[in-house]
């Protein structure tokens, strides 16, 4: 089971499963201003490796990250977490959701 990323760890996250391999000084550049620092981006990327999320190709001193998790198991757990703690079940998530969203009964049937 995957667990939830803070904000940073989400955001590399996201970067990896964008670039699919990346060094260091890559994720960074994908940041957007005001970028972290170097040795952040690269303490949170040792953190994920460390918790098996990412995994590394060396290249002599310096490592090409890779994602290790899935960004559908992410997305999965992360759907599981809001309609659980904040909705309580499935059928009120999508009740809200579609209120939100604008999406009238028929239109849901029409979805399905």
């Amino acid at each position: 089971m995957i667990r939830r990323f803070n904000p940073k760890e989400e955001k590399v996250m996201y970067i990896l499963w964008k670039l699919k391999k990346a060094f260091v000084q890559d994720i960074l550049d994908e940041f957007p201003d005001p970028k972290p620092h170097y040795n952040t981006v690269s303490s949170i990327v040792r953190k994920l490796k460390s918790e098996g999320y990412i995994g590394h190709r060396s290249y002599g001193r310096s490592h090409k990250y890779y994602a290790i998790a899935k960004k559908k198991a992410y997305r999965a757990a992360l759907f599981e977490h809001l309609y659980k703690d904040y909705f309580g079940s499935k059928k009120k998530f999508v009740r809200y959701t579609c209120e939100q969203l604008g999406i009238s009964k028929r239109d849901l049937k029409n979805m399905i």
